[in-house]
């Protein structure tokens, strides 16, 4: 316990914090869920919104230091240009090994427990994580094909086992069963499993969250899913705050549950973009500019962002589209010019403004009735393309102080079929 942080100097030690891999997390002993704790709630999406994180931090490694260039690095590209490929299903870049990967330390938050007993860990805050990680951790294990990391990824599974039963690491409650008897048992994770009646809220996920991660890591090479199993036992971190009494560890759950207000996906994308500049005072400058983009858009900014999202990935939305979108920002994009993707921001936030503010006020032109009408259309894929157009319109007026009359007749001409094709989508149902 030398090693821990002692966040209170008291000799009750009420508190104490450390940071640890997932294998020397999970090493401490058995945990189990708190009594104020909820069963396990995390829909299919959710652990798949958390294996893409965990790949994409895994997939963006430093190219090995051999003072040659890594061909497999994505080229910059312009904002607005071709999507990247998908790096959740790309093949490893063949010069990425696992000591390639020791700068990109993937952390993912903190759990609160207690410890009643030596060994023994009541989860106040995590499970839902530390479940979805077992889970991970589980299908792994059973589709690798080196039987000295299947062992190892198995002792982060299985405690103790003397030949009539399995004490597992990672336990739920007895009415919770899938994840002891489908999951965490070697060998039975990677199977293919017919539906079952009358399986609890819980089991239906903790079983639908399986198959999620199975069929999207079988597909992946053998070494491709070695190298990702073993960064994610050593490189993946968690804080694990450790408090002295149960009553503590309740208050704490209360709070954190209770209290506050969650980041959005607007904050979170934020959070991204500073964390790709190259120091603080770049951090700084993005914090800075971004400011000045939420006063100019306000309650609209996500909407904007997805809409520049399309544009520059030119996939489908979903409920993943900043966190994708900043993904590719980060492959196609130096850190040094982290600054000028501000900018491409700054620069469509303001065509995205002007454009709304023309369908609130509709000018008595045609062109004007054609975009003040776009407003009526229950959905929105019509709107990348509209900022699109407009922000084009827009430099091209404002480089010369007035529009050229080819400008203006084909901006006429695209905001009025846009409108005209709409209306014909929706009429038809």
């Amino acid at each position: 316990m030398a090693d821990f942080f002692n966040l209170d100097p008291s000799p009750a030690q009420q508190i104490r914090s450390r940071v640890l891999n997932i294998a020397d997390m999970l090493a401490l002993g058995e945990y189990h869920p708190a009594a104020v704790q909820r069963e396990y709630q995390w829909e299919p999406e959710q652990g798949e919104m958390l294996l893409n994180d965990l790949v994409r931090t895994f997939e963006s490694g430093p190219a090995p230091e051999t003072g040659e260039a890594n061909d497999d690095a994505p080229a910059p590209a312009t904002p607005a240009g071709d999507a990247a490929d998908d790096a959740t299903s790309a093949a490893l870049p063949p010069t990425v090994s696992i000591e390639t990967l020791e700068s990109r330390v993937y952390y993912l938050g903190s759990i609160v427990v207690q410890q009643p007993a030596p060994g023994i860990y009541h989860l106040f805050d995590g499970l839902q994580r530390v479940t979805t990680l077992t889970i991970l951790l589980a299908i792994l294990r059973d589709l690798s094909t080196e039987p000295a990391l299947a062992a190892e990824i198995d002792r982060a599974i299985v405690l103790n086992e003397d030949g009539r039963r399995r004490i597992y690491r990672h336990n739920l409650r007895s009415t919770q069963r899938m994840l002891k008897e489908e999951v965490q048992p070697r060998g039975e994770a990677a199977r293919v499993r017919r539906q079952r009646r009358n399986l609890s809220p819980s089991d239906q996920l903790i079983r639908a969250t399986a198959s999620t991660f199975l069929r999207r890591i079988k597909g992946w090479k053998p070494e491709r899913r070695e190298l990702f199993a073993r960064w994610l036992l050593r490189d993946v971190k968690i804080g694990q705050t450790e408090v002295c009494s149960a009553r503590m560890g309740r208050q704490i759950f209360v709070s954190t549950n209770l209290y506050g207000v969650r980041l959005n996906k607007v904050d979170l994308f934020k959070g991204q973009l500073m964390d790709l500049a190259p120091d603080d005072a770049a951090a700084q400058e993005v914090s800075q500019r971004w400011t000045r983009l939420q006063h100019l858009l306000g309650d609209d900014l996500e909407g904007f962002l997805v809409a520049v999202d399309f544009l520059a990935r030119r996939e489908s939305q979903g409920p993943e589209s900043l966190t994708q979108l900043a993904a590719h920002i980060e492959q196609t994009t130096n850190p040094d010019s982290i600054g000028t993707w501000i900018g491409y921001l700054e620069g469509m936030a303001g065509a995205w403004r002007e454009l709304h503010d023309r369908m609130k006020a509709p000018g008595a032109r045609a062109v004007d009735v054609a975009i003040w009408k776009l407003r009526f259309f229950p959905w929105g894929e019509w709107k990348p393309l509209a900022l699109l157009w407009y922000r084009q319109y827009m430099v091209r007026r404002d480089e010369g102080g007035m529009v050229p009359p080819q400008t203006w007749h084909t901006f006429v001409r695209r905001f009025t079929a846009l409108h005209g094709r709409c209306l014909g989508m929706t009429l038809a149902g």
